[in-house]
């Protein structure tokens, strides 16, 4: 007998405990520490509960390999619900204490998404989460949006750039960087993939 991805997790689906975890989650205070799970049963099991119960989860694991691990199982289990990475904005490994501009771009998605969704999953670990984060009405105080069609100064867009901590070069390759040449300014956010 072979087992396709969705037998499999209709076996999980229709175990009594699985039922009995979802009633709990739906309790108001009710707290919940699972043991026992091993492999991709964490995985299987979370992405259960996040297609019957419409809120957001944040899954906390110990590492973030284990939590890179866990979000690409996720993503393979749940196409249809958006699993978020949230990363810590430093490198650890080769430079401490130096920010790594990608990460800044996965953190600031999430923040937005947070604001915006009421079903999503959020993978994280500790050392991002005891990084302090803007508040949303911080993030919506420093959101400078453009609109196709507005007239705005060359001198008022470099001011206010400059302000929000960008830097001016010649050409960017990076979130945070801005540069002008004639009429044309470049801008590489933090809330975007591509300047």
């Amino acid at each position: 007998m072979i087992l396709e991805r969705k037998d499999f997790r209709n076996l999980f689906r229709k175990h009594d405990l699985t039922n009995e975890l979802c009633q709990l989650l739906n309790t108001p205070g009710e707290k919940i520490h699972l043991q026992g799970l091993v492999g991709s049963s964490r995985s299987i099991l979370t992405s259960l509960l996040s297609e019957e119960i419409s809120k957001i989860f944040v899954i906390c694991l110990n590492d973030k390999e284990e939590a890179a691990y866990f979000f690409d199982d996720l993503n393979i289990l749940l196409p249809e619900i958006p699993v978020l990475f949230f990363p810590s904005s430093y490198k650890r490994s080769v430079h401490y204490e130096t920010i790594e501009q990608e990460n800044i771009i996965l953190r600031t998605e999430v923040l937005n998404r947070l604001k915006a969704e009421n079903q999503l999953l959020i993978v994280t670990y500790p050392e991002a989460l005891v990084e302090k984060v803007i508040s949303s009405e911080g993030l919506a105080s420093h959101t400078f949006q453009v609109s196709k069609g507005d007239k705005l100064s060359i001198e008022f867009v470099n001011e206010v750039l400059f302000e929000y901590g960008f830097e001016r070069v010649d050409f960017v390759y990076e979130p945070g960087q801005y540069s002008i040449r004639g009429s044309i300014v470049d801008v590489y956010s933090f809330s975007s993939e591509d300047p």
